[in-house]
């Protein structure tokens, strides 16, 4: 029996015409579920006189472009020709033998185990980043959400992927990131936008930012150069590749193309994401509690480490859910030159086939209730009964994002480590939208203020034998600014609301002022002096605690760094250092708080700063993080040495 002759695909609203192009570059997400609800789950629309744009929802149809015929629908649409003049021919824009040559050449930076490596950069990371929100808490200060996860997202891609430091460039990519996301989509909407050489507002707002990014990449690869290092990471591996033809190495240009897209692609998607989360939570806090009480019943007050990921089941859900409402990629394009029929459809040529996971993750077909926020979709159960591609946050095929493992235990970990610590509540209740740019970004900034998680009561009050393992099952919160603490105390005899504790500050000596960078705790004192001499000794043990805090954390941060490069020298080190930390917060929260607890405490801390200072010096002469953590420790056992008698 013959097969059933191809059908022509329905129009959108206006499709005929030029009604829905317009329409779709006013408003593209809003177009879209209207379009899909009027036509279906495959349906068309005029670009240009020539060109249609077919618009693709079925999990089946997605599987044909993205999956069974990913060479006949190419990366040869306006909108990568766009993103090439400023990404260059890295992952994301290349095609054809040098994209699997450089497919070939990165996948390793993201296999699993060094993924389960780079988790403790992405924790350690993110406590600090906690410890400087410790303190806008102290402060009353609100936080913008979007600007928190960019920061952190962007210090983490480049200490994982780049083994640099890159801090300090956190407000310059921001905005050139900005910049560059509202030229693209604009230029790609609007077919008469003027050449990027025409000197109107978006385009020199994004050449600058070009100009800034170019400056931060190129600088990377310039002093892995000069140094001759080989960390084993993402760089060295492109810049040890050898073309099999040529023989030689790549070009500064050409690491800086691959480079650029994974820096830029390995941050912001992510960043995004967790941002939406925060939000989502705030606005459903029966969700954000159920998963704060998964988060305490895991980890206990300690870090989040790779090995706690089957047990953050929950916080792994919302995580998903949150994708499937705010997908980064909320289309992908692809350019077909030749006919082709999919579901029975004619598609014809010249057209851009587009792929929305935006719009077939709000398909009612696939996802009942779907603009309702519901984790439990991503049950094991009802992950299996749903099909293939109803669910494709990361793409799909041979193209399928890269970094879609790592994405998700970042996004995981850090969602964690930061629920432990707070809850999410908006300073500003009313909805944000989304803003489809390159990637899906909140429509405006979403300010959350930093209330506390609230503690379970620990039916055991705390003994002097079990202060040592206060780092594992501690309940105690510390927000410590300069020379002020707000504590929150959690045992079975005071379980109560956060009292201030308030330490004022001597007027014949001030605190030095804290670089913005540094991920502190304390605001580092200067030892180099003696005490005043009518400071008690409480207020010494505050000072010394904060500063092996602050130094401790630095260099824990460097340490995970060499961890998950590789280096198992740093082994001990990262435990020592790890003890001394957890040790000193509690000494500085009993400290602030006088307790009878603190004797006991000091000397737990005394025997802990001891082997820091030990395993640091190991490594002082190598790296200038653990030579200043040895000397806070130093200090650290000269005053508690005084305390103690």
């Amino acid at each position: 029996m013959p097969s059933e002759a191809p059908r022509d695909a329905p129009f959108a609203p206006g499709g005929r015409g030029l009604r829905a192009v317009l329409a779709f570059r006013r408003d593209p997400l809003a177009f879209l579920e209207r379009a899909a609800a009027a036509a279906g789950d495959l349906f068309r629309f005029r670009a240009t006189s020539r060109v249609w744009v077919y618009v693709l929802r079925s999990p089946t149809a997605i599987h044909h472009v993205l999956v069974d015929h990913p060479e006949r629908y190419t990366k040869r649409s306006r909108g990568y020709r766009k993103l090439r003049e400023f990404l260059g021919e890295g992952l994301l824009t290349a095609e054809g033998e040098r994209w699997r040559r450089q497919r070939r050449i990165a996948q390793p930076a993201f296999h699993r185990a060094r993924i389960a490596g780079f988790a403790a950069t992405m924790t350690a990371m993110t406590e600090a980043m906690l410890a400087r929100w410790d303190a806008l808490a102290a402060a009353g200060e609100a936080i913008d959400v979007d600007h928190e996860m960019t920061r952190l997202t962007l210090r983490i891609a480049g200490a994982t992927l780049l083994s640099a430091d890159v801090e300090g460039e956190a407000e310059a990519v921001g905005r050139a990131v900005a910049d560059l996301n509202t030229w693209a989509s604009v230029s790609m909407l609007r077919l008469l936008h003027p050449p990027l050489w025409v000197p109107i507002r978006t385009n020199r707002r994004a050449l600058a930012g070009k100009r800034e990014l170019d400056a931060i990449v190129y600088g990377i690869i310039g002093r892995r150069r000069a140094t001759g290092e080989d960390p084993g990471d993402l760089l060295s591996m492109l810049m040890a590749a050898v073309d099999e033809e040529s023989g030689e190495r790549m070009s500064d240009v050409q690491l800086r193309d691959e480079v650029m897209t994974i820096f830029l692609a390995g941050h912001e998607t992510t960043a995004n994401a967790l941002s939406w989360a925060l939000y989502l939570l705030a606005r459903h806090p029966e969700v954000a509690a159920e998963v704060g009480r998964e988060v305490a019943a895991a980890l206990g007050g300690r870090a989040p480490t790779i090995d706690d990921l089957p047990a953050l089941a929950c916080v792994e859900r919302v995580f998903k859910e949150t994708l499937r409402l705010y997908p980064p990629a909320w289309s992908i394009g692809r350019y077909l030159a030749e006919d082709d029929v999919i579901d029975g459809l004619r598609i014809e040529a010249p057209a851009i086939a587009m792929v929305s996971p935006y719009l077939t993750h709000r398909d009612p077909k696939l996802w009942p209730d779907p603009e309702r926020f519901d984790p439990d979709r991503f049950l094991p159960e009802a992950e299996r009964a749903r099909p293939r591609y109803a669910y494709l946050p990361f793409g799909g095929g041979p193209r399928v994002c890269i970094g879609n493992a790592f994405a998700n235990v970042e996004g995981t970990l850090i969602l964690a480590a930061v629920l432990q610590r707070v809850r999410p509540a908006l300073v500003d209740r009313r909805p944000v939208e989304p803003l489809p740019r390159i990637t899906l970004r909140p429509g405006r900034p979403i300010r959350m203020a930093l209330r506390p998680a609230p503690c379970a009561p620990d039916p055991c009050g705390p003994s002097p034998g079990a202060i040592r393992d206060r780092h594992s099952d501690m309940r105690r919160r510390e927000f410590i600014v300069g020379q002020s603490a707000l504590i929150t105390a959690c045992t079975n005899d005071d379980i109560a609301a956060p009292r201030p504790v308030v330490r004022p500050v001597e007027e014949k000596k001030k605190p030095k002022a804290k670089p913005a960078e540094e991920p502190a705790v304390v605001a580092p004192h200067d030892h180099s002096h003696h005490h005043d001499a009518d400071q008690s000794p409480e207020h010494a043990l505050l000072d010394v605690a904060g500063d092996c805090v602050q130094k401790g954390q630095i260099c824990q941060a460097h340490c995970y760094i060499l961890l998950g490069q590789g280096d198992t020298s740093m082994i001990a080190c990262t435990k020592a250092v790890t003890d001394m930390i957890a040790v000193n917060q509690a000494l500085a929260a009993l400290a602030a708080a006088p307790s009878p607890l603190l004797r006991a405490q000091a000397a737990v801390a005394r025997e802990a700063c001891g082997r820091c200072q030990e395993a640091c010096q190991v490594h002082a002469d190598k790296h200038p993080t653990c030579r200043d953590c040895a000397e806070a420790c130093g200090n650290s056992l000269a005053a508690l040495a005084k305390y103690l008698g």
